[in-house]
This record gives C-alpha cells, structure tokens and sequence, in this order.
C-alpha cells in the first residue's frame, strides 16, 4: 500500500482548505459591511470557523482516500510508496512518473 506522507498531505489538504474558507470570508465579510447587510453576524464568527474546518477536514481526508486508491500498489524503490496527490484532477498524471 501506498501511503507514504498521508500526514503531511493531510495537514495540507486542511490548511488549503481553511485558507480558501478565510478568503472567501473575508470578500463575504467586506462586501456584506460595503453593502450594510448584517449576514455574517448570523452565527458569528466561532461557528465560522468550526463549519470551516469541518469542511476542510472532510475534503482533506476524502482527498487523502482518493491519493492512495489512486496509488494503489505502484511500486517506487523500497517501502511504502508515496500517495499519488493528483489523482481526481482533469490533468491525470500521464507518463510523468516511471513505475
């Protein structure tokens, strides 16, 4: 099985994801108080972010998951061989790795 830097890829997959979240909060934010609208006051800003993370979380596993099937049993030098991170992507990586 292939599932060498599943941690890291994981931690990264999370913060990608919390960094999207942020900016998009942040142009959600800024366009709501130039536009008076009291929207990001619902919930406010902790329930943000704990719904943020769980969806980070969420799509970083489920991007985890998808890199080791993808990887299956492609056998890279010794041990357990690395994920194969685009997997699930329009541009598949044909031909750029030697099995």
């Amino acid at each position: 099985m292939n599932d060498h830097g599943t941690g890291c890829s994981l931690a990264s997959a999370i913060a990608a994801g919390l960094a999207r979240a942020l900016v998009t909060e942040e142009y959600r934010q800024e366009r709501s108080t130039k536009h008076g609208s009291a929207e990001y006051e619902q919930g406010g800003p902790r329930l943000w972010f704990v719904q943020a993370l769980t969806r980070a979380v969420i799509a970083g596993v489920g991007f985890v998951q998808v890199a080791m099937q993808a990887a299956g049993n492609v056998k890279i030098g010794e041990g357990h061989g690395p994920l194969l991170h685009c997997a699930g992507r329009e541009l598949a990586c044909s031909g750029t790795f030697e099995y």
